[in-house]
Formats: structure tokens, C-alpha cells, sequence
């Protein structure tokens, strides 16, 4: 007992401390029980009731318990009211906890119990100690442990916020994983998504639904964002998904609002054809002309720059690049590099076309089957409207 006594306050103690000291780190720290650091002396209370199965010597009345239990049931009464909406259990920090509140019904029945044994020891300590070691300590695990069975059984089927974090991991590169800020509503859930990520630097961001994500609030205003859920995407994000439970999105910085990337899914802004599929780098042309449509009209004045590459026989050939009726040669060398062009679009044209003056496949140069008519290697697109004023 005198070593209960000093054991258990003193973890509680630190416990509490040490939640104090997080609850200004994380929206989750304040509202959680870290049990786990003190839970292994829990066991010691049932040593306690156990020892009062043997006979009470004289000078312990009905009166003494009386004194004692009072204080008890209002100290449960509080518990069972305040606690659990107050903090949130969970299978992390307080398992047996988390599995006795998990289940409303079966938590107001343990309650029942609690106090009933409390009671009951008021009038008889062995018959308490009893109803408590032999019926109310069994029933409790019993169903602490179902439920907590049941919830990480459901991790056989993988949840929104699995497949999310799977997704990321297989779509986006170690270095484009570390800046990405994942957005959901649920604390635990955004971690176990970031597990499957596989990248410590993932920043999380806790959000009611359908709440907006503002820039501010991103840790990489210039990253990526994986939203698990229904939240509208800040302006300028480019998305990298179609799924309906989550969406991969680039947020691009004001600097880029113009700047294409043809290695990254097109968004609502730029549509193309005549273009193969995404690769690391960019994409190549396919067939004999490229063509560009963009939901906006081009600038008056345009100022075109490309990063481009020619492919095999098209290096030094001219491509034609046209926009709002004007044509301009564009040539390019077996090394992808910046190449400007400025047209005088007129202010309503919305299409640019690349003609490619020889198509030609790798089959073709005897480089294996692949019979793509390929002729020039797009890294990046830039719309400039020249007569703006420059920024500094």
C-alpha cells in the first residue's frame, strides 16, 4: 500500500507535467491521456483490492469505509462525466481505457459496476473485494480487450488515410515528399498517413471539413498537398489525382502562376495533344504537331520561353511555333535549353502550335521497338506578358 501510495501520484505528477508542457505543440497534445507512462502501476490498485479479500482486523467499521468512499464516488461521478468528452482515448497512449469508453453502453455498464462495488464495500469489504477481483476486473478486460481487437482489426482493410499516404509514397520523390503538408481532420489518422509516406519531414495540418486551406496555414506554402477529404484547395494548386477520398495537389508559388511544367499532370489552365506521356524530366511530341489551348487568352505582347530539347534528326531543323497568327522558327539542339520567342498575339488568341519538322521513332535509329514519332522534349513552358513591368 505505502508503495502505491508514493508510486502512483508521482507518475500522474510527471505525467501531467509533461502534458502541460506539449499542450502548446500540437492542436492533439492537450486533449490526449498519456497513460502509457504511468499505466504499469496501475496493477498495483488491484493488488490492493485483492488484499482486502482477507479478514479486516477490529477498528475498521462500516463508518471508516463510509468517510473513505464518499470522496470516491464524487471523484467517479466527475470522471465519468467530464473525462472522457474532455480527452480523447486511444489505442496509443491508453489502450484499456480506449477499449472500456470505446463502446458507450459497455461503458456506462463498467461504471455501474465501479459503483457498485464501491458500495458494496462500504457495507462489506470482502464481498466488495470479491464482486471487483472476480466479476468487475475480468468483465472490464474482457471488453476493453474486444474492442481494441475490433479497431485494429480494421487495419486489415486499408482506410483513406492509408491508401493517401500510399499513394504519395509511390508518386512523388523523396525530395518532393519533404515538402508535403498532409491536411485531414483526424490528429492520429494524418500520423499513420504520414507512416506510410515514409518521410519525417511531412508537415501535418488538422482541419474540420470542409474548412479552407489558407496559405498561411501551410508549412510549405510552395510544396505539395495530400487532403484527405472534402476541403477546397487554395488557389493556384495544381491537382495530381482524381480520387474521390483524397487529392495530391501542387501548390505553385505566385512566381510560377504562369510557368508549365510538363512533367506534372496538366491542370484546368493548359490542354494539350499531340504530346506522349509524363516522365521525369518532361514529356516528348508525338506525331507532326503539338498544340496548346489555354482557358485564358495569351498576352498581346507574348514572351515565350522554352525548355526544350530536339530529338534525333529534328537537332538543328526549325520548329514552327505559332500563336495568334504569327509563325517563328524555333530551333533547338540534342541538349534540352531555354529558348524565348515573342509574338504579337492580337490579346484574344488562346492556342500555340509546335509543328515538328521530321517525326521520327527510336525504331527507326534502331534504338529497340518503341515507334513513337517523336521530335521535341518539353521541360518547361513559360507565358510572359512582355509589356508588363518587370519585377524587381
Amino acid at each position: 500500500l505505502a508503495y502505491a501510495a508514493l508510486m502512483i501520484p508521482s507518475l500522474v505528477a510527471v505525467t501531467a507535467l509533461f502534458t502541460a508542457l506539449v499542450a502548446g505543440g500540437g492542436g492533439e497534445s492537450g486533449m490526449r491521456l498519456h497513460m502509457r507512462y504511468y499505466d504499469f502501476a496501475l496493477p498495483l490498485l488491484l493488488i490492493l483490492a485483492g488484499a482486502q479479500l482477507v479478514p479486516q482486523g477490529p477498528g475498521q467499521g462500516w463508518r471508516a469505509r463510509l468517510a473513505v468512499a464518499l470522496p470516491l464516488l464524487l471523484v467517479m461521478g466527475a470522471a465519468a462525466r467530464a473525462l472522457i468528452p474532455a480527452y480523447t482515448p486511444n489505442h496509443i497512449d491508453s489502450p484499456a481505457l480506449f477499449g472500456m469508453a470505446h463502446d458507450d453502453g459497455s461503458y456506462q455498464a463498467l461504471i455501474g459496476f465501479a459503483v457498485a462495488a464501491v458500495l458494496l464495500w462500504i457495507a462489506s469489504a470482502r464481498q466488495a473485494a470479491r464482486l471487483f477481483v472476480y466479476l468487475y476486473t475480468p468483465v472490464a478486460l474482457i471488453i476493453a480487450g474486444d474492442n481494441v481487437n475490433l479497431y485494429t482489426r480494421m487495419a486489415q482493410r486499408p482506410d483513406n488515410y492509408v491508401k493517401a499516404g500510399l499513394f504519395a509514397h509511390q508518386y512523388l520523390s523523396q525530395d518532393e515528399a519533404s515538402r508535403l503538408t498532409i491536411v485531414g481532420a483526424d490528429i492520429f489518422n494524418l500520423f499513420k498517413s504520414r507512416f506510410f509516406v515514409d518521410n519525417t519531414k511531412v508537415a501535418l495540418l488538422q482541419l474540420a471539413p470542409g474548412q479552407p486551406i489558407t496559405p498561411a496555414a501551410l508549412t510549405y506554402p510552395n510544396g505539395w498537398l495530400l487532403v484527405v477529404g472534402d476541403y477546397p484547395l487554395p488557389e493556384g494548386a495544381v491537382r495530381h489525382s482524381g480520387f474521390r477520398e483524397y487529392t495530391l495537389a501542387r501548390v505553385r508559388p505566385a512566381a510560377e502562376a504562369r510557368l508549365h511544367r510538363f512533367a506534372e499532370t496538366e491542370d484546368d489552365r493548359v490542354r494539350s495533344t499531340g504530346l506522349s506521356g509524363m516522365e521525369d524530366w518532361g514529356r516528348w511530341s508525338e506525331g507532326g504537331q503539338v498544340t496548346l489551348t489555354f482557358a485564358q487568352p495569351l498576352p498581346k505582347h507574348l514572351l515565350l520561353r522554352l525548355d526544350v530539347a530536339a530529338y534525333g534528326p529534328n537537332t538543328g531543323l526549325p520548329f514552327q511555333v505559332s500563336a495568334g497568327g504569327q509563325t517563328l522558327d524555333l530551333h533547338a539542339d540534342g541538349q534540352h535549353g531555354v529558348r524565348e520567342l515573342r509574338f504579337d498575339t492580337g490579346g484574344d488568341a488562346r492556342t500555340i502550335t509546335i509543328k515538328i519538322p521530321k517525326p521520327t521513332s527510336p525504331q527507326e535509329l534502331g534504338f529497340g521497338g518503341d515507334q513513337r514519332k517523336l521530335g521535341i522534349g518539353l521541360y518547361t513552358m513559360e507565358v510572359i506578358d512582355a509589356a508588363a513591368p518587370r519585377q524587381p
